[in-house]
């Protein structure tokens, strides 16, 4: 009981299902929780894994994402557009990042990291 109301007084997702029959019978998210203990069961909620990504292996590789999010990247709070794709990574008018260093950048249009999503 302690753990888990000491994880939501952290900010932490909480979530709940009753033990009584009643309803919800699955793991229902619950931003308010009125911490009845002899009706249902809480937990903190099971953070999901997040997605990992890879440098672009090559140009074409590379360049199809770079179509798909319209070539303007976020560089730590500042905007740049893509100028060039080589065979090593990317130029961004006379500054330049390998494709590795791309990483640490984000598309501009959704926020997701400048290389491949592995399963």
């Amino acid at each position: 009981m302690i753990a888990v109301i000491t994880a939501h007084k952290e900010g932490k997702l909480i979530e709940f299902k009753r033990i009584d029959g009643g309803y919800p019978h699955h793991w229902t998210r619950c931003d308010d929780p009125v911490w009845n203990f002899g009706v249902c069961e809480y937990r903190v909620r099971p953070e999901e894994p997040k997605p990992t990504y890879r440098p672009y292996k090559d140009a074409e590789e590379c360049f199809k994402d770079a179509l798909k999010h319209g070539g303007w990247i976020n560089i730590r709070g500042q905007m740049g557009m893509i100028t060039l794709i080589k065979s090593y990574g990317i130029e961004l008018g006379e500054a330049s990042a390998s494709y590795s260093t791309l990483l640490d950048f984000t598309w501009a249009d959704d926020g997701s990291p400048c290389g491949v999503k592995e399963d």
